[in-house]
């Protein structure tokens, strides 16, 4: 089928479009999300706006939609309809353990009378680390909200030091090795689907209490040779 993919820019939605492309479907397009809220429950935010860039290094077409104060799945109801007007047949996520995600985009697709994929939906996490690290996917800690995670996480490539890592944390503090709980997000920088790599250039750590970020400030895409 024809697929157009909710896409942040991180490893969950990355590896959510190579499931799909994998298993024979094509991606059509790339959606995204910008919104203002920092804190939003349903919105990867850091960083939002390298998804340009990826959507560049993956030569897919992205659309992106900005999303202010008010009902969150507005935007997602506008990407939907925007992209069955392309000819997207499905939508895609990357969500794996967010009831709160997976019924409102669920329900949008619905109402718009497409698919709704989520090929990542209740897997095991630690499986599916080790699985989207054994991929070739290039992914790095952008934020981190949670016990046991402080700056020294910002820039730590997903990796099998990282899942290590993420096991003992789950065992001492009870975090969803993934982020799906808000623990951490991601940056995808390469993977499979891209033709190009992302190349940081210049990034600085924004100090928080609770959720320091590492935000990018300049970035290229390189050819991969």
């Amino acid at each position: 089928m024809k697929i157009a993919v909710l896409f942040s820019g991180g490893k969950d939605s990355t590896y959510a479009a190579y499931v799909l492309s994998q298993a024979g479907h094509e991606i059509v397009s790339l959606l995204t999300v910008s919104s203002s809220n920092p804190d939003s429950l349903m919105f990867h935010t850091p960083n939002i706006d390298m998804t340009v860039a990826a959507a560049e290094c993956m030569d897919i077409p992205l659309t992106v939609v900005r999303s202010g104060p008010g009902d969150e799945i507005v935007p997602v109801s506008e990407l939907v309809r925007k992209a069955a007007a392309h000819g997207a047949e499905g939508i895609a996520s990357g969500a794996i353990l967010s009831d709160y995600q997976f019924t409102r985009i669920d329900r949008v697709c619905f109402e718009n009378g497409l698919k709704c994929y989520s090929p990542l939906w209740r897997k095991s996490q630690m499986m599916l680390l080790s699985d989207i690290a054994a991929s070739g996917i290039e992914a790095i800690v952008v934020k981190v909200a949670a016990e046991g995670m402080g700056e020294e996480m910002l820039g730590r490539r997903i990796d099998a030091g990282f899942i290590e890592t993420a096991l003992e944390l789950r065992r001492k503090y009870g975090i969803n090795p993934c982020g799906e709980g808000g623990e951490y997000e991601t940056l995808t920088l390469d993977s499979p689907m891209h033709r190009k790599r992302l190349v940081i250039k210049k990034a600085k750590i924004i100090k928080s209490a609770s959720s320091p970020v590492y935000l990018v400030e300049e970035a290229e895409t390189v050819p991969k040779h």
